[in-house]
């Protein structure tokens, strides 16, 4: 069945469509990225953590799937909620033609949208991706999140939302049915990790800024695993220490104003 991202709540069963919006209002659509264009992926978290697919066709949804078990009907509540969030990443709250083609035409963007995993393969040299995949060998980490980690490296990029986003992947990867991470697997996120832990330990001299972006990232997202996670082997908690000195260093060497940033950054996050 075909879904019109401006329409689309006239076509879906009420039931489902309220469940739907009440994940999406709690913030359960994670790791919305555009793979291919106009190719969609998303992870939902419901019982267990689910993946979602969509191609989008002009303003129509013209394939969509999602991994979980529901066959009670067309769609279930974890698309309902993709759809949700799929219109807001693409026009928020406004009619969906007019965002779609103001997307196609405008060369303003609030924020350099980071490309797809095709359009960086094309970006990076051989000698990128060779590293790449020897560090996902020895480091076992997310080829996807080491791919946009360079590629973030190469263009300088400071969008703390990417690095957020290419964290949460990593976590979510490692968490039960629950929500919970054992102990075995609190390690394996550190491990997951490492290229960002890497790439902000490189930008400490010459771009502190990113350093720092990355730092907050990390401790951003992995303080609160340690309320929901095993962590007696002390691999989260020495996770975040890691990245509290890297920032620390990376102050020393800020200006002025990025320091007074910094500063402002610290009394709101301690507030």
């Amino acid at each position: 069945m075909i879904y019109c991202l401006n329409n689309f709540e006239e076509t879906i069963d009420p039931v489902i469509l309220k469940r739907g919006f009440q994940y999406y209002k709690k913030g359960l659509v994670t790791d919305l990225s555009e793979t291919e264009e106009n190719k969609w992926i998303a992870l939902v978290e419901g019982t267990e953590v689910y993946q979602l697919e969509a191609i989008l066709e002009q303003e129509n949804i013209i394939e969509m799937t999602c991994d979980c078990p529901y066959d009670m009907g067309a769609i279930c509540k974890h698309q309902a909620a993709f759809l949700y969030r799929l219109r807001e990443e693409l026009n928020g709250t406004e009619n969906i033609n007019q965002s779609y083609k103001r997307k196609k035409s405008s060369s303003k963007s609030k924020k350099q949208k980071l490309p797809n995993i095709n359009e960086i393969l094309n970006l990076l040299s051989i000698d990128d991706l060779k590293e790449i995949i020897l560090s996902s060998i020895h480091s076992k980490a997310d080829l996807e999140s080491l791919l946009k980690v360079k590629y973030l490296q190469k263009n300088d990029s400071s969008n703390k939302e990417e690095y957020n986003k290419i964290i949460k992947k990593t976590i979510n990867s490692y968490k039960d049915r629950s929500g919970f991470i054992d102990y075995w697997n609190s390690s394996k996120i550190i491990i997951s990790l490492q290229s960002l832990y890497d790439e902000a330990q490189s930008q400490i001299e010459n771009n502190p800024v990113i350093s720092i972006t990355i730092c907050k990232s990390l401790i951003e997202q992995l303080v609160p695993l340690l309320g929901n996670s095993d962590d007696s082997n002390g691999d989260i908690s020495g996770g975040i220490d890691i990245a509290f000195e890297m920032m620390t260093k990376s102050s020393l060497k800020l200006r002025t104003e990025e320091l007074n940033d910094l500063f402002v950054y610290s009394i709101n996050e301690s507030s």
